[in-house]
């Protein structure tokens, strides 16, 4: 008895050593994930701030611009340009308006296409039918 109950401890010492050794390996590999992952996170801000510098940059440089070429046209041509610019708004509303019914329209005739070889195809089937009786 005493020699099994000393097999049994040294049975169960083995197991909770080898389940030390899993645990230790799972928070070994868990903090290098960690590791991993704080890199990441951190190239990646890093590459998030300097976007949003080179955006805010940009905007700055595009304000600067159109304060400039503002700044350099008349109030007349200005004028011109914006009557121009809003004709041709509405001229692209008018033809995005003949787009949608051109493509309504496409769609409707696609649609009754298929329904008339639909019917020819019932009718050549009815015509067979007829035929052999």
């Amino acid at each position: 008895r005493l020699l099994l109950s000393q097999w049994e401890k040294s049975n169960v010492q083995r197991t909770l050593q080898a389940v030390t050794m899993d645990l230790r390996q799972a928070r070994k590999e868990l903090l290098e994930n960690d590791d991993e992952i704080e890199a990441t996170k951190r190239e990646w801000d890093e590459e998030e701030e300097s976007l949003q510098r080179r955006l805010t940059q940009a905007r700055e440089t595009a304000e600067t611009f159109k304060e400039q070429a503002t700044a350099s046209l008349p109030i007349e041509k200005a004028r011109e340009i914006t009557a121009k610019v809003e004709e041709m708004a509405s001229r692209k509303s008018q033809l995005e308006e003949k787009l949608m019914e051109a493509r309504r329209q496409l769609h409707k005739s696609h649609t009754e296409t298929e329904e008339l070889r639909l019917r020819a195809h019932q009718a050549q089937e009815l015509l067979e039918e007829m035929q052999d009786m």
